[in-house]
């Protein structure tokens, strides 16, 4: 069976441009073919002015009839020369240098990784009239290349509004967002694993930086013809930019990942609403309506949906780090009573931390979570739902349901055996753990264990501060500083400024006061 591969190729206006140049005109007078002032109008329409439908039609006509069939490019013998465009009546193939986005089409469609394949091409259209008449233009002329192409060959065009040249803030409030958005739809239109591929030889300078970062973040290919778009020789001129090893930023994720998966949160503190005003808004990952609060913008839906395929929620860079400091931590203070385990399997339950009493054989569950996870532990509403038990199901795989599972499947024998749940919560500066909402899903959490018959649950809470500043070196690793080089203690007078010490060695970790009194 044949597979599917899918180009996007960006629409600039060289189509249109090449049409114009000296040179070809200059092959059009000496045959004496041609539609006079055809050429003036074509200027007025790459400098932004309208034309009447008649006019652009006209345009169309000339471009359809010659340029694109009966035109082709004479090859030189000196490298140097200037190339020279030639008319023949009689020829009626495809003027492969006719525009940037044809040639390089074409040279892409040679690679072996689209050899008899379905290709479908995505020719991605500015929001312009210029642009929208190449598209057409180009796809037309792809389209006449589908008796040479042993698989099958399929031409769409996509318009991206918003996305043009002469206004400055349409760009960035439509067209920035409504390219990714583009992205986004193309991908979803096939399968996960089903390939994709940037051309960004053509189209507008500040598409080009958008679509690099799209590739290197979903590992696309890139590809671009080096070579001006008049060129006779360019089977050497394709180059292709494969995916480097570089990946998101990860401290960031840790943080964002919560939120990023709604897409107009709700009930923020002021706390968060200041995380999003520093880091989320100026990322252009939401966009602030004005009334305090905020909308996921598609550059959002994209760095979302590369999270969601490439990190499992609760299992972030950061929960990793904060597992094995609290698996130090345990082994200090545990050392003679219990024997301190790891990531343990119990009835096909994996399990953070498990301290296995010597002397009772009694177990003690310890669970290392995310201030957001527990957070969103459950779908609450507030303190009314919380009452009626109401709790709506989504198809976030939130941590108290999955809990909940976890606790279904373990036998009635290590259900008995485990003496007490600790709960050990990690935030950070723009989380507050005495917010109404936290306090609420702990609630339910609470219940949720006492439920499964394990009679004590402890909540402990330690405070982190990673560096997410914009603007910080990308030398600083706030992990080795916040995180690896520090212990985590109970003893708040550790904490104190030590004068032989000025860097701060540990993390406070508090028994959560709220289950004192619970």
């Amino acid at each position: 069976m044949t597979s599917t591969i899918k180009l996007v190729t960006t629409v600039g206006v060289s189509l249109l441009t090449n049409f114009d140049s000296p040179e070809v005109q200059k092959a059009y007078a000496a045959r004496h073919i041609g539609d006079l002032g055809i050429g003036a109008h074509l200027r007025g329409m790459l400098r932004g002015e309208s034309v009447s439908p008649l006019i652009e039609e006209r345009i169309r006509e000339n471009i359809g009839s010659y340029f694109l069939n009966q035109t082709y490019l004479e090859e030189q013998k000196r490298p140097a020369s200037k190339p020279k465009w030639k008319y023949d009546p009689d020829r009626k193939s495809v003027n492969r240098h006719a525009s940037a986005e044809i040639q390089s089409t074409l040279e892409i469609l040679k690679r072996k990784a689209f050899q008899e394949k379905n290709v479908q091409i995505y020719l991605l259209c500015t929001d312009t009239p210029v642009s929208g008449l190449a598209a057409s233009l180009i796809k037309e002329a792809l389209e006449k290349i589908q008796l040479l192409w042993e698989g099958k060959l399929s031409v769409k065009i996509r318009l991206i509004e918003g996305l043009q040249i002469f206004d400055k803030k349409e760009f960035e409030d439509k067209g920035f967002d409504g390219l990714f958005a583009e992205i986004q739809k193309v991908k979803k239109l096939f399968p996960r694993n089903a390939p994709l591929h940037l051309n960004v030889t053509a189209g507008y300078k500040g598409v080009l930086p958008v679509l690099s970062i799209i590739g290197q973040l979903f590992r696309y290919p890139l590809y671009y013809v080096y070579e001006h778009a008049n060129s006779s020789n360019t089977a050497d001129a394709l180059i292709e930019i494969p995916p480097m090893p570089v990946q998101f930023d990860w401290t960031k994720a840790d943080l964002w990942q919560p939120y990023l998966m709604e897409e107009k949160p709700k009930g923020l503190s002021e706390l968060e609403k200041q995380l999003f005003e520093e880091q989320l808004v100026p990322y252009r990952l939401f966009s602030p309506d004005g009334q305090g609060n905020f909308q996921r913008t598609s550059l959002g839906k994209i760095f979302n949906s590369y999270l969601n395929e490439n990190t499992p929620h609760g299992n972030t860079v950061l929960g990793l780090y904060m597992e094995y400091k609290f698996l130090d931590f345990f082994l200090e203070e545990f050392d003679q009573s219990y024997n301190v385990r790891h990531s343990i399997d119990q009835d096909e339950v994996e399990i953070d931390l498990l301290l296995d009493n010597i002397e009772s054989g009694n177990q003690i569950w310890v669970e290392v979570k995310a201030f957001n996870q527990v957070r969103h532990a459950y779908d609450l509403n507030g303190e009314k739902d919380l009452q009626k038990r109401n709790y709506k199901k989504k198809k976030i795989n939130r941590y108290g349901e999955k809990l909940a599972k976890q606790l279904g499947k373990l036998s009635a024998d290590n259900i008995r055996n485990k003496e007490s749940f600790y709960l050990m919560v990690f935030y950070q500066r723009f989380q507050d753990p005495e917010e109404e909402k936290f306090k609420l899903n702990l609630q339910k959490l609470k219940e949720t264990i006492s439920d499964a018959g394990i009679g004590e649950f402890r909540v402990f809470v330690v405070k982190i501060n990673l560096s997410m500043d914009l603007a910080a070196s990308a030398s600083n690793n706030p992990y080795k500083q916040e995180i690896m080089n520090k212990k985590i203690t109970m003893d708040a007078e550790k904490l104190k400024p030590d004068p032989r010490r000025p860097y701060n060695r540990y993390l406070l970790l508090k028994e959560y006061d709220y289950y004192k009194t619970c």
